[in-house]
């Protein structure tokens, strides 16, 4: 019998034979662009506005939140949960993650002013 995990390039044994796509994880680019694409949407309340804003200076903005929560959400997963939350250490885990959220979303503002002076 055939282990279904074999024909998934994504759990190949050797990282050598999986497709570049999966070995260096690039299907996280695609899922953070639809996932703030469905948010954008839920906001606007028309996926075609905000296509139309994408087209426009707001692409700015938008990848200042794909990228700056992206890399908040692996900061966490990466680092804060294994040496503080795996550890029993809940305290200093909240205020890390709280600094964490606030630092990144201080971080996203600027992207407002450069969509703003992007823009004219």
């Amino acid at each position: 019998m055939t282990n279904p995990f074999q024909s998934d390039p994504d759990f190949a044994t050797s990282p050598r034979r999986a497709h570049w796509f999966f070995r260096y994880k690039l299907y996280h680019i695609p899922f953070w662009i639809v996932y703030h694409y469905i948010w954008w949407v839920v906001a606007l309340g028309n996926p075609l506005k905000v296509v139309e804003a994408l087209f426009t200076t707001s692409i700015i903005k938008f990848f200042f939140y794909v990228i700056l929560q992206a890399l908040a959400v692996y900061f966490n997963l990466y680092f804060l949960i294994p040496r503080y939350l795996e550890k029993g250490k809940y305290a200093q885990f909240l205020v890390y993650l709280c600094l964490t959220i606030l630092v990144t979303a201080a971080m996203i503002v600027p992207g407002y002013y450069l969509g703003g002076v992007g823009g004219g």
